[in-house]
């Protein structure tokens, strides 16, 4: 079966500063926390995103969930760094000057088991960044959204 890629594009949603999330495909759910989630694979997730900075992912056990599985923050602080949390804050922190471009897409791969969580660019096996846990929740859900006023557009293969 081949990939299905949903194409989003976040625009920013001017009322409590949330961000607004359009797909043309399957429709997601929002929360409170201005997310809209698609169903995710265990395992892995490869996606694309064009923003100036800050891409952030989280993943949840179910669409009910309010505290994420683990997460994820691509080019956080003006696109100088990344990092991996869990519902117990950040685990992992690594300089990534210029990770993410405004002017054209950029590959990335989140994978995970019970152990590991791994973020890579894509047509790399190399990781960015690992995080190494007990165990790691089972993962159904994945959220997406740029922060702090940023535009952004996202293709998900999931």
């Amino acid at each position: 079966m081949g990939s299905v890629t949903i194409q989003f594009v976040l625009g920013l949603l001017l009322h409590q500063c949330f961000f607004q999330l359009s797909v043309f495909g399957n429709t997601g759910l929002e929360t409170d926390y201005g997310y809209r989630f698609v169903a995710g694979e265990d395992g892995e997730c490869n996606f694309k995103v064009r923003t100036a900075s800050e891409a952030d992912i989280e993943f949840a056990a179910d669409d009910a969930q309010t505290k994420p599985v683990f997460g994820v923050l691509l080019g956080g602080e003006r696109n100088t760094i990344s990092h991996i949390r869990s519902s117990a804050g950040v685990r992992v922190e690594k300089p990534t000057p210029g990770i993410l471009s405004p002017m054209e897409f950029r590959s990335f791969w989140i994978r995970w088991n019970d152990q590991t969580v791994t973020v890579g660019k894509q047509g790399s096996e190399e990781p960015i960044m690992t995080y190494e846990v007990d165990k790691v929740s089972p993962t159904k859900v994945i959220g997406i959204k740029t922060n702090h006023f940023k535009r952004g557009s996202w293709a998900i293969n999931k």
